[in-house]
């Protein structure tokens, strides 16, 4: 990933910080980063992935709204993006270590989320 979008980021979430999730699950639409959070759609393109579903472990399968497993769902897995963001803003950070750390995606999501809230100061 390039770093040219570091200063981009840090401005679109100093002023969208808290519609930010901190979801180690969700896989999220690109539309949610771009237009809600303001983030550069080329640095949230990079993110952008099939994810398959799981045929049989619930841990890894994808279900719609209405509960129906799917096979895949294209879009950003809210993890990877977090743990990019808090590695471009504040790789040095105790909370960045920790996530790193975590054992499960919900605590290494919060760890990395924490990172980023921090470096926005």
């Amino acid at each position: 990933m390039n770093m040219k979008y570091k200063e981009l980021v840090f401005k679109a979430l100093k002023k969208n910080f808290k519609g930010l999730i901190d979801s180690g699950h969700a896989i999220e639409d690109k539309a949610y980063y771009v237009d809600e959070l303001g983030l550069p759609e080329e640095y949230v393109e990079q993110f952008v992935h099939r994810h398959h579903s799981s045929k049989d472990n619930p841990k890894g399968m994808i279900f719609n709204e209405a509960g129906e497993r799917l096979e895949y769902l294209d879009g950003v897995y809210n993890l990877q993006i977090l743990k990019h963001m808090a590695w471009m803003l504040n790789r040095n950070s105790k909370d960045y270590e920790d996530g790193l750390s975590s054992l499960g995606r919900g605590f290494e999501a919060k760890h990395y989320h924490n990172a980023i809230g921090k470096a926005l100061g």
